[in-house]
């Protein structure tokens, strides 16, 4: 999912090749670029790159589900107000240290894995 929503956002491939993923699996790192250009608001741009972000996670078990995703994404089209996930820096994001993800919105968890 998270390379769909990737090629969604940006236009382009995650990954150019099967040798790609391969290489940046090996690399170890959740590192990949995600650049939106100016069609995105910025807090849309947060949304989204943070999303994609967790949803690219090198571990399986790090990211969040497709029903986290939909409730997270649920609540970004229903609503306009700033959620924590925004507030993570994207140092935090794509830290090891984000392996349970608890969203909350409003001080309501909107979901969680």
């Amino acid at each position: 999912m998270g390379c769909i929503l990737f090629e969604l956002a940006l236009g382009k491939r995650a990954f150019d090749s099967d040798f790609a993923v391969l290489e940046h699996k090996l690399r170890g790192r959740d590192n990949l670029a995600i650049v939106l250009d100016e069609s995105f608001s910025n807090q849309c741009k947060a949304r989204v790159e943070k999303t994609v972000a967790l949803m690219l996670r090198l571990n399986p078990a790090s990211r969040p589900s497709a029903s986290a995703i939909f409730k997270l994404l649920s609540h970004y089209f229903n609503s306009n107000g700033i959620g924590e996930i925004e507030r993570l820096s994207d140092a935090e994001v794509l830290s090891a240290g984000v392996i349970r993800i608890e969203i909350y919105i409003d001080n309501r968890r909107v979901g969680h894995e």
